[in-house]
């Protein structure tokens, strides 16, 4: 017959529970802050500034070739030349795999860099939204404001990079 151990059970449950314990922690801890701080002193990255970028770019659907993909696309031209930068765009023709013609508008700044003939940094993100299912705030409102943000606390720091960096937004 066999004898019931409870030392081995008791071990065993704390053993399980130490696990779920470490799990839940480490979860927890990665999980970002919800608190976003406002008046952050400008040298500072904000997320509250970022989040006024991507309200601005997502109020709507702002597909190639919507009237509110060019607000969008006025919105983040203006932005960047506000903060000093001499701002370009490049428009060419794309067509995607299902036939669909568009006129995609590429905005370019760039930020130079002390050092001459030097590499470049090139931060990059695309402004367009889903036709179909988006406002645009993830695709990719977000990676512009967190590109428009970056460059705007870099810039305030009134320091010049040694490479040059490029702000590439892209479009369809």
């Amino acid at each position: 017959m066999r004898s019931f151990k409870p030392k081995s059970h008791l071990s065993s449950a704390l053993s399980f529970l130490t696990i779920i314990a470490i799990i839940w922690y480490v979860f927890y801890s990665e999980t970002p802050s919800a608190t976003v701080e406002d008046n952050l002193p400008a040298t500072e990255w904000s997320t509250a500034r970022a989040l006024e970028h991507v309200k601005a770019m997502s109020v709507q659907p702002h597909h190639v070739g919507s009237a509110a993909h060019d607000d969008v696309r006025d919105y983040i031209v203006t932005q960047l030349q506000s903060m000093g930068l001499q701002v370009t765009t490049q428009k060419g023709y794309t067509m995607d795999p299902w036939g669909n013609l568009a006129n995609p508008e590429n905005i370019l700044a760039r930020i130079k860099g002390s050092q001459e003939n030097s590499k470049a940094l090139l931060v990059l993100s695309h402004y367009d939204s889903d036709p179909h299912s988006s406002k645009g705030a993830s695709d990719a409102a977000s990676g512009v404001a967190t590109i428009l943000e970056g460059v705007r606390t870099f810039l305030a720091q009134n320091k010049q990079p040694l490479n040059d960096i490029i702000i590439c937004i892209t479009d369809a």
